[in-house]
């Protein structure tokens, strides 16, 4: 059988992409980063991240196969918030689950695009104006809250036998504390 010119080029020019999509192919897809920034201290996070790569092991995705996540700690040092969301959403992550108040609103204020899912046990987020409302939040935002008076209200209402609750406030930074 004679090879036309035309016909050869194509199929000589063509070759290197077959064996690119072959080699993706046999590889898999490129695994999904997922950010995860914590205020704390390096300890607790490590205990918080490794309980997360659990879950999502749980769900079929493992680290390193087809998810990598991207975990961040501050160290308590709120110099190091701002530039550990940055340096995560550089990478263009999926999603950012934001572990403390200041890093919530930082990653809100960062980006409008990338999802967040939030921690946060200080902020009202109505009041601090991360999210419209609570059953049309809009935006990219989303996680929970638990100094939301509403939501406070009726997770208290929902622990019937929960015997009696115990809070400490400090009247000076207003954070909140559970013995």
């Amino acid at each position: 059988m004679l090879l036309g010119r035309r016909n050869f080029l194509t199929g000589a020019l063509g070759l290197p992409f077959v064996r690119l999509e072959r080699a993706e192919a046999q590889t898999g897809p490129k695994p999904v980063e997922i950010g995860f920034v914590y205020e704390g201290i390096a300890p607790a996070g490590a205990v918080r991240a490794k309980a997360f790569q659990e879950g999502l092991r749980s769900k079929g995705y493992d680290e390193g196969r087809n998810v990598i996540t991207l975990v961040r700690n501050a160290e308590s040092k709120p110099d190091r918030f701002e530039p550990l969301v940055r340096e995560v959403l550089q990478r263009d992550v999926k999603v950012l689950f934001a572990i403390g108040p200041a890093v919530v609103r930082l990653a809100h204020a960062a980006t409008r695009s990338t999802a967040i899912v939030a921690l946060d046990l200080e902020s009202d987020p109505i009041k601090d104006g991360l999210v419209q409302n609570i059953a049309r939040p809009g935006g990219n935002l989303t996680g929970m809250f638990f100094d939301f008076p509403d939501f406070a209200r009726k997770w208290l209402q929902l622990q019937p036998d929960a015997g009696g609750c115990a809070a400490l406030a400090s009247q000076q930074d207003g954070h909140v504390g559970f013995p």
